[in-house]
């Protein structure tokens, strides 16, 4: 009770410095994020109004705040901001960071190192495709395409296969990125699935053929998203302008193109 008694008190601290200047109250939200005492909750609060007040000449704050906080999700948080802040110069700190115990550490240091396409961080990205965490890996699946690990891509085949679909789906994308075309029929298999179906059609887009017409047409015809149904019109246009697909099945592609027009509105 006297935990929640003073996250609540300190949660109406944190809202009634959002009347203050910035430069006032980020002092004080900096001692409360780097306070490993703390509830988790309230640092992540702090954080996030801290955060927002970030500008060019004192993002090297954020360097010295990751290296004033233990491993954990605060510094996850932290790292990730770092990744999507080019001005910052964190790439060291960045690589230093998967080494950490933390599998949400090595996680956001991987991600942040994919958006900053730090190529120093292939070697972490294969060791990281064999991680026992799943976080991990699907982070490391995820950015082996933006820093085009070609070294990667047997694992990414052999996760492809994955029951798990956020692994499947980085996996798709990042095999796409590689123009990899050995995964087709694993990319029709996950056309069945929502969650893995847009990096599915991506990669059928890029590497399959009108033989898997039947397949791309049902998914537009049992998901109304305008992302799926503009996707798959996509793919299916690539297929038509393609020059290698015969008469009859660019015929048999604008059949099922304007059955997806009628049947989708």
């Amino acid at each position: 009770v006297r935990t929640e008694q003073k996250t609540n008190k300190l949660s109406t601290i944190l809202d009634a410095l959002d009347a203050y200047p910035v430069e006032k109250a980020r002092s004080l939200l900096l001692e409360i994020v780097r306070s490993s005492k703390r509830a988790k909750q309230d640092r992540l609060a702090a954080y996030e109004r801290y955060e927002r007040s970030i500008a060019a000449d004192n993002a090297s704050e954020l360097l010295d705040l990751a290296n004033n906080i233990e491993d954990g999700l605060v510094l996850a948080t932290v790292l990730e901001t770092i990744g999507n802040r080019p001005d910052v110069s964190g790439d060291s700190l960045l690589l230093d960071k998967m080494t950490s115990r933390a599998p949400e550490v090595r996680a956001a240091a991987l991600c942040a190192l994919g958006k900053r396409k730090v190529s120093q961080a292939i070697p972490h990205v294969l060791s990281s495709l064999q991680d026992d965490d799943a976080q991990v890996l699907c982070a490391a699946a995820a950015v082996a395409g933006t820093l085009n690990a070609n070294d990667a891509v047997p694992l990414l085949l052999k996760i492809a296969a994955s029951n798990d679909h956020m692994l499947r789906r980085a996996s798709l994308m990042s095999l796409c990125e590689l123009k990899v075309p050995g995964a087709v029929s694993l990319a029709i298999d996950s056309l069945q699935q929502p969650e893995t179906q847009l990096a599915a059609l991506h990669y059928v887009g890029q590497f399959g053929t009108p033989s898997q017409l039947e397949a791309v047409t049902k998914v537009a015809l049992t998901n109304r998203s305008i992302e799926v149904l503009g996707t798959v019109a996509k793919v299916l246009s690539g297929w038509v302008e393609n020059r290698s697909s015969s008469l009859a099945d660019r015929q048999r592609i604008q059949a099922a193109l304007a059955h997806i027009h009628g049947h989708s509105g």
